[in-house]
């Protein structure tokens, strides 16, 4: 591998690594301000550790070009498998969701009364059978959903970790 290449491949790998210490913090933010009952902040630590830790998949499932190239190199490099939570359809929907999701959302409710955030056990939400939620967080085992969606952030930040652990192991030996 030449030179250039081999520094552009060092690089991606420390904004990789990065990327999972800022969706880190954000995680500890978001179990921070569930202690404290904040909903507003659990919400902005949830949208901040899915914006970098869909930077990371979007790195990792690259597909075109140079950068595809690259995302399998980099695959291949933090041993990342097939299952893997970061490179999940339901990680890119959250990182890609904007306002036309928004309103395809809104499109398909029978009327337009919905709460925008909810955070309690999904067993709970029950006895709200009548309410809709444009976004959800089960604080005891930490699913997320949004829209229609739903992604499991424990299991996300597991992926993650081991990706920054990878990226850390391989960057020492450069």
């Amino acid at each position: 591998m030449d030179g250039t290449r081999q520094i552009k491949i060092v690089k991606i790998v420390e904004e990789i690594r990065q990327r999972c210490r800022f969706a880190k913090l954000a995680w500890q933010g978001l179990r921070t301000v569930l202690n404290r009952m904040d909903n507003e902040g659990a919400f902005f630590y949830v949208h901040g550790l899915l914006d970098h830790a869909g930077a990371v998949g979007r790195t990792l499932s690259a597909s075109e070009g140079e950068a595809r190239e690259t995302a399998s190199r980099m695959v291949e490099l933090l041993g990342i498998k097939e299952a893997n939570p970061l490179l999940s359809r339901e990680l890119k929907f959250f990182a890609e969701a904007d306002e036309t999701q928004f309103e395809r959302w809104l499109s398909g409710l029978d009327h337009y009364r919905y709460l925008g955030m909810n955070v309690m056990p999904r067993g709970a939400t029950a006895d709200f059978i009548q309410d809709t939620f444009l976004r959800s967080l089960d604080p005891e085992v930490y699913e997320f959903s949004w829209y229609d969606r739903s992604i499991d952030l424990q299991e996300l930040m597991k992926a993650l970790q081991q990706v920054e652990s990878k990226a850390e192991a391989w960057l020492k030996r450069q």
